[in-house]
């Protein structure tokens, strides 16, 4: 890169961004499914044509149409409906499952990880433990104990993606608590909290905002396998992991039921993991940002 490309770079806010985004036609791609999905599940009183839970007999396993564009299900329910507003119950457990998640995990992993000894041994002890199991069967344990509802579902979810965050978040600080910045602020008597949160965390917070980038993803889906299970959202309140499970008993009826629920689900995890790709790659400096996508 030349000195002027550099010095434009400096001088026009998000030139960079802007040329990378043209580059990475893969990340620009998922930025676009996201940013569909989250318009069409904020905005879905407005976009659903017919309220979700509305039923008529009458057009019961009925084919795509402009009255019924995705068909409808057993009850007559129109599916694009249902799929619009499904899509809330996966914003809503997705979001908050991750942002939990994070605020817990990461404030112990930079506590941990900076003060070391005992605590950081038993901490990574506990967390070593708790993968031994997989993720979605403490979120299985937790659900069944809370009983079943979105809101189980969230803390579930949460519970079950804080060792992995917390083992980062651990790994990002130790790597960084050795640098110069951080011993200039230890010698003005700065204190541990100040350090870590206001030193070291803006600093190691490339691998932290990838984890949770990534982490929406696989929280989306891990809501759908306890919705499919009957652990989420309880019918007749729609969720694509519910549609799903309800499908299956009418596939000879209506392969259209289970086609729209599961490719709207894989095209919203297809575009949060490319956001999450892009993302790695943006603050990888092993990588070439210059590269086409």
């Amino acid at each position: 890169m030349s000195a002027l490309s550099l010095a434009s770079d400096r001088r026009v806010p998000g030139s960079r961004l802007i040329r990378w985004l043209r580059k990475w036609k893969t990340f620009s791609l998922g930025l676009f499914l996201t940013v569909i999905f989250l318009l069409v599940t904020l905005f879905a009183d407005g976009i659903a044509p017919y309220d979700p839970e509305a039923t008529d007999y009458t057009t019961r396993f009925s084919s795509p149409s402009l009255t019924h564009p995705f068909s409808t299900d057993e009850h007559g329910r129109d599916i694009l409906s249902r799929v619009v507003y499904g899509g809330r119950v996966s914003l809503v457990v997705g979001i908050g499952s991750v942002l939990l998640a994070s605020i817990i995990a990461i404030s112990i992993g930079l506590m941990i990880g900076f003060l070391g000894g005992r605590l950081d041994t038993l901490v990574s002890r506990l967390v070593d433990a708790f993968f031994a199991i997989p993720g979605i069967l403490w979120a299985i344990t937790i659900v069944a104990i809370l009983g079943p509802s979105t809101r189980s579902a969230l803390i579930a979810i949460a519970v079950a993606r804080i060792p992995v965050t917390i083992r980062v978040a651990r790994a990002s600080i130790i790597a960084a608590r050795e640098n110069d910045y951080v011993e200039a602020s230890r010698a003005l008597g700065s204190s541990w909290w100040f350090i870590v949160f206001r030193t070291i965390l803006p600093n190691c917070a490339g691998p932290l905002l990838v984890l949770v980038s990534l982490g929406f993803a696989v929280a989306i889906l891990d809501e759908a396998a306890l919705s499919y299970l009957g652990l989420s959202a309880q019918p007749p309140t729609p969720s694509w992991g519910n549609m799903l499970q309800q499908s299956q008993r009418y596939l000879h009826d209506s392969l259209w039921y289970v086609i729209f629920p599961g490719l709207t689900l894989f095209l919203v995890v297809l575009g949060l993991n490319l956001v999450g790709d892009g993302i790695r790659d943006l603050f990888d400096p092993r990588r070439n940002m210059n590269r086409p996508g």
